[in-house]
């Protein structure tokens, strides 16, 4: 017989046992009535069948933690019980302790054959049977100890791959998109060397327009890697001031008018008039602003209309209420699939509805979660029947306006 766990890792009777349960099967109610008392004493939850009909269905409804049958039950022998719960894949856990009357060679064989966890002889010692009962919970106990960490092995090592996947197809989408602007850069530089003297000042100014324009793009790109290595290193630096952060958003907006107005899309806009007064770095908040004004334009349909509110909101944190302004920016896109809106904050990640449009690296949502959890707010992200999408982000206030 292998000892019992080590006290660390195993159960006690009195202690740990309360929600251990035993189920008895035995004819005899005298049997029951001796084993009942002692089990109870030392904790245990105890269930009684008189045969082995009674306790498969017994053993269905409850589930015990550990058997105790007699092998010479008449309307259903102890060795085809347990044969019979050991071919059920849900109740192959059980431990099953038989109890004979004699040992022997043979039916030492038929138990094991059975599938029984152990045996013990007629007339029992109350001190050998708590010893058994002890360690076959005990080695129940590890057993599911160990297979829970497998589990969770198996969990973090797929989560790990997803994530090695992901970073691996951001990489190799990012070189291209990177590749892109600086082609664009390159070609146009070659032309205007070539033809220097060759084309009119125009056509210059088309070269030197393109190559701009490319320097753009590259540089976003750059940024966001840059901004990213930052905050993943905890070296991104913040400016904080309390100020009046319905200021910030008109800003913002007005510097999108003109891209809105190119595409023929309209803001309806819904601020209030009273500060609302946050601690918060203008520049990040900006670019958290300005990240979420640019998906909207760029990913909304032509003549629609883009959504800007604030509002109070109350927030429980630590059972403790505090108020919160709400911005939101609702809009119209192509649709996520419900089962991507859980993972748009996550890095390296973009909707395959929209994935991979030029310019776009799938870290300026990621960027922007990080900035605003650094400013003690959360960033959300909702989609109504209608495909209309909202991004909405909650930052304390610093006093208590009436908005």
């Amino acid at each position: 017989m292998k000892p019992p766990a080590t006290q660390s890792e195993k159960i006690v009777p009195g202690k740990n046992t309360g929600e251990q349960s035993i189920l008895i099967v035995d004819e005899s109610p005298v049997v029951r009535h001796l084993l009942r008392d002692r089990l109870q004493q030392q904790g245990y939850i105890v269930l009684e069948s008189l045969n082995g009909g009674e306790a498969i269905e017994l053993v269905k409804k409850s589930k015990p933690s550990l058997i105790l049958m007699d092998t010479g039950l008449h309307a259903m022998d102890g060795l085809s019980t347990c044969a019979y719960l050991k071919k059920q894949k849900k109740f192959q856990h059980i431990p099953i302790l038989l109890i004979t009357l004699q040992e022997d060679e043979a039916f030492v064989d038929k138990a094991f054959e059975a599938g029984a966890d152990d045996y013990l002889i007629k007339p029992i010692q109350w001190s050998c049977l708590r010893q058994r009962i002890l360690y076959q919970l005990n080695q129940q106990y590890l057993k599911k100890k160990l297979e829970d960490q497998a589990r969770a092995l198996r969990l973090a090592k797929a989560e790990a791959e997803s994530a090695n996947l992901a970073e691996s197809e951001f990489l190799a989408n990012m070189s291209h998109e990177l590749r892109t602007p600086m082609h664009g850069i390159l070609s146009y530089a070659q032309f205007g060397l070539k033809r220097i003297d060759k084309v009119p000042r125009e056509k210059l100014k088309e070269y030197f327009q393109e190559i701009n324009d490319s320097g753009d793009k590259l540089l976003k790109l750059l940024n966001e890697i840059i901004d990213l290595a930052k905050l993943e290193t905890g070296k991104m630096s913040y400016d904080f001031h309390e100020e009046n952060i319905v200021e910030e958003v008109d800003s913002v907006l007005y510097e999108f008018a003109g891209l809105a107005k190119d595409k023929h899309v309209s803001f309806s806009i819904n601020l209030p008039e009273i500060p609302a007064v946050v601690n918060f770095d203008r520049l990040r908040i900006g670019q958290v602003l300005r990240n979420l004004l640019a998906n909207a334009i760029g990913f909304t349909e032509s003549d629609s209309t883009i959504g800007v509110s604030a509002e109070n909101e109350i927030s429980d944190s630590e059972r403790l209420s505090h108020k919160n302004i709400k911005i939101s920016i609702s809009y119209k896109g192509n649709g996520i699939p419900e089962e991507e809106l859980v993972s748009v904050f996550d890095k390296f990640v973009q909707s395959s509805v929209n994935q991979w449009h030029s310019g776009h690296t799938g870290l300026g949502l990621a960027i922007c979660r990080q900035i605003i959890e650094d400013h003690h707010g959360k960033i959300t992200v909702q989609q109504n029947s209608d495909g209309v999408l909202t991004f909405s982000v909650s930052l304390p206030l610093v006093q208590d306006p009436a908005i």
